[in-house]
């Protein structure tokens, strides 16, 4: 079975957390969960984005957007690590708010591993 073109592009502008986030989210939310890895997400995806809110141009609550609409997601693909980092930026009633220190911490403790 060949992928949606539009689907994939649609995957893949949310991953890469293109702008405007909200309508990024919504093109992607009519779409079955039926198809597996079209897309794949990275540590360096997660990267960008916490370096993104590190710099001041996304919210703590655009990364929990963006993080909550990714998460279990079976037609994007990661792996163990990503899935964790997207648990803990998509709950912060669970793991707590986004701040710079969790944000720099993050990305600290993905030093050593592949990023692409």
């Amino acid at each position: 079975m060949v992928a949606d073109p539009d689907r994939v592009d649609a995957l893949q502008a949310l991953v890469e957390c293109r702008a405007p986030l909200a309508e990024r989210i919504a093109a992607v939310e009519d779409y079955e969960w039926d198809e597996y890895d079209l897309v794949p997400l990275r540590l360096a995806d997660v990267v960008r984005v916490l370096r993104r809110f590190l710099q001041g141009t996304l919210s703590a609550c655009d990364v929990e957007a963006w993080a909550d609409a990714l998460e279990m997601r079976e037609d994007v693909d990661y792996d163990s690590d990503v899935g964790e980092s997207l648990f803990i930026l998509a709950t912060p009633s669970i793991n707590g708010e986004l701040t710079t220190d969790l944000a720099e911490s993050l990305i600290k403790s993905y030093d050593g591993r592949p990023t692409r």
